[in-house]
């Protein structure tokens, strides 16, 4: 049963006749609606992505800055530097690294990429449904 003849049955059991053209004014406005719910959550989504990259960038600059006031660099240059040391001392040279890394801004580096993935993933299936949106057949929609 299509659309045509579930709005002829409702509009029978109301007992009036319908106006001609009412059910494509309808679904055109369902068809209408949908795509402006579509487009606006892709630019939501979007919109939300770019702030986030640019919050990104900070929070790179920031992990970064600490990184390299840590000393943890240092550490990892050591490995290159005399290897033998830290093979032979590789227990404290590991509890060494883990004491320097710079924990907070890795944490937010790590929420700022995840939020930005989670957001990057609804803008594409947002994008996925402007083009889904139901045409019900008709050819202004």
């Amino acid at each position: 049963m299509d659309e045509s003849d579930r709005f002829g049955k409702i509009i029978s059991e109301l007992g009036s006749p319908a106006p001609a053209g009412l059910l494509e004014k309808i679904l055109f406005s369902i068809t209408r609606r949908e795509r402006r719910s579509a487009a606006l959550k892709l630019g939501a989504y979007s919109s939300a992505s770019v702030i986030v990259a640019v919050l990104l960038s900070f929070s790179w600059s920031a992990a970064n800055a600490a990184f390299y006031r840590s000393g943890t660099s240092q550490l990892f240059s050591l490995v290159f530097s005399d290897f033998r040391s830290v093979l032979a001392n590789w227990n404290y040279f590991i509890l060494s690294v883990f004491e320097s890394l710079p924990v907070p801004e890795i944490i937010s580096l790590l929420i700022s990429v995840a939020v930005l993935s989670v957001l990057v993933s609804l803008a594409v299936a947002s994008i996925r449904n402007v083009g889904r949106v139901r045409n019900f057949g008709l050819k202004h929609a």
